[in-house]
Formats: structure tokens, sequence, C-alpha cells
């Protein structure tokens, strides 16, 4: 996908001359914002090709072509202390590709990271309980109020620290069926609670 940025009329290339004597003037540190945007302009074609060499979507084009202009502002920045010949445009396009490229790698990662998560399966998942653990009287006054294996498995799933919805796509039926059956159980508890 092609990333086209609308930046008014180009101006017409400039002069190995024209652009020496900017360099010249960047590296003196004497020049003006204008010269400097006057460099941009000059270099704006890398960044736009670099960015649409390495994307694979507008969006994605979008965000290399703003790391490109980043490395052009940081080449810019440093060209004064770093730089030691007139040549700057060998020196931008390697800020420009240095920015891009980072941003092509972590893309990448990301990318990889959610292919990773994607594969899991929930018994993949090293579930550990969320909150202290119940003393064993607990327990047993629970589970000797479940009256079939299913409300077994959802207080079993609950005390690892599962939500209804997570517990009910594991045991792939609806999460109203997991609500109402942990409320039973709960109605039954507090009225054992009561006597």
């Amino acid at each position: 996908m092609k990333v086209e940025h609308g930046f008014g009329n180009m101006p017409v290339p400039m002069s190995k001359e024209q652009l020496t004597e900017l360099v010249q003037k960047l590296r003196n540190q004497t020049i003006t914002p204008p010269e400097v945007e006057q460099i941009v302009r000059e270099h704006l074609g890398f960044a736009i090709h670099t960015a649409n060499r390495y994307s694979q979507n507008p969006t994605q084009g979008d965000l290399f072509f703003s790391d490109a202009l980043y490395g052009i502002a940081v080449a810019l920045s440093k060209a004064p202390d770093v730089m030691y010949d007139n040549e700057i445009t060998p020196f931008l396009l390697r800020h420009i590709r240095k920015y891009v490229l980072r941003s092509l790698s972590y893309e990448r990662e990301l990318a990889a990271q959610m292919r990773k998560i994607d594969n899991l399966e929930l018994e993949d998942i090293a579930i550990e309980p969320t909150r202290n653990e119940p003393s064993k009287e607990f327990r047993q006054g629970i589970y000797d109020l479940v009256k079939d294996d299913f409300e077994r498995a959802v207080i079993a799933l609950r005390e690892l620290g599962l939500g209804d919805a997570e517990i009910a796509d594991r045991l792939s039926v609806e999460r109203k069926k997991v609500s109402k059956s942990r409320q039973q159980i709960y109605a039954r508890f507090l009225k054992e609670e009561t006597k």
C-alpha cells in the first residue's frame, strides 16, 4: 500500500551547491528554521519511499513515515556535533532507515506475541488463586452443599479465581447457567449458616 502525503507543491530539487551551503550553516549552527525546513523538504521523498517500502497497510505506512520524520529530526539535531563533511543525504538516510526499521522490528515482535496469545489454550495457563486460601472447613462446607459434578466444577474453578464468563467458556455452557448455579450454592450456604 502506498502512503501519499499532501505537502502542497514540492519544491524544485536543490542543486548540490545550495544543499552544501545549507549543510555548512547547519554545521556552524547559523542555520535558520526556514533553511532547516528546506533540508527536510529536500529529503521528504526518501522518508516517503522508506515508509512505503516497509509498510504493508496505510496505517503502518503512516507510522513508518512519522518514524522517518523523527529520524530526520534526530539526524539534524546531531549533525552539528558529528558531521565532518557536507554529505548530509547519507547521514539522513541512515537515520531514516534506523527509526523505520526499529518500528518495524517492534511491530513484528508485537505480532509474534499476539500469535502466541492466540494459540494458548486455557489449560496451558497456570492459574493461581487470586485470594487467600479458604480454610479446609469452609471448603468442605461448600463442597457438602453441591448437588452434582457441574456445581463441583463451578466451585473448583471459582476457587482458582476464574469469573463466571471464564468458567462458562471452560465448561462450554452459557454464562447464565454458571451464575445461576453459583447463586443457588450461595443461597444454600446462607440457609445452612442461619440454622
